[in-house]
């Protein structure tokens, strides 16, 4: 098994949440460092390169049969030189301030000139404002 922190479409209530759906879930309520940005096309990126805030999420236990099917949904390939998403194992805090290390999907080259950032650190609280013209 491998832990996964989720920070977008893959969260719960989220429209990629069936590729967790058989999977256990560690925390519900963690964060890592680095930077969230809206890509425009309905779903995140995290940046690691820029500012260093919380970004929220969840963190889970995965098979390496469900990472296949994510690195497939995130574009990630390893042998690949330039994905859409990368992956790297990075520390995730849990909101009580235990740590773990998981793997995370950040932005790769293509996603990171067009993308806003979301100040907030959280897609949910983000797609949330959005989707009521609050932002």
């Amino acid at each position: 098994m491998t832990k996964l922190f989720v920070y977008g479409t893959l969260r719960e209530d989220n429209r990629n949440h069936f590729y967790l759906k058989r999977v256990t879930v560690i925390w519900k309520q963690c964060w890592v460092t680095g930077s969230l940005y809206d890509t425009g096309n309905g779903y995140p990126v995290l940046l690691r390169k820029k500012e260093n805030q919380p970004v929220y999420g969840e963190l889970y236990d995965v098979s390496n049969e469900q990472l296949n099917k994510i690195d497939a949904l995130e574009g990630y390939d390893e042998t690949r030189q330039h994905n859409l998403y990368n992956r790297e194992y990075i520390t995730v805090v849990h909101h009580n301030g235990d740590k773990t290390r998981a793997l995370v999907y950040y932005g790769g080259e293509s996603l990171i000139d067009s993308a806003d950032h979301i100040e907030s650190g959280d897609w949910n609280v983000h797609a949330y404002l959005r989707e009521n013209n609050i932002l």
